[in-house]
């Protein structure tokens, strides 16, 4: 199941992007915050 994600970047833009198993740490830095619901 998916899920949509509002990842936060470190210049405050942000985004929404769906969420797989493991492919938010592998397309976004660590710095990233990503919010899942």
């Amino acid at each position: 199941m998916h899920r949509r994600c509002v990842v936060f970047r470190a210049d405050g833009q942000s985004e929404v992007v769906d969420d797989e198993p493991h492919s938010l740490l592998q397309q976004y830095p660590a710095s990233w915050c990503a919010c899942c619901c």
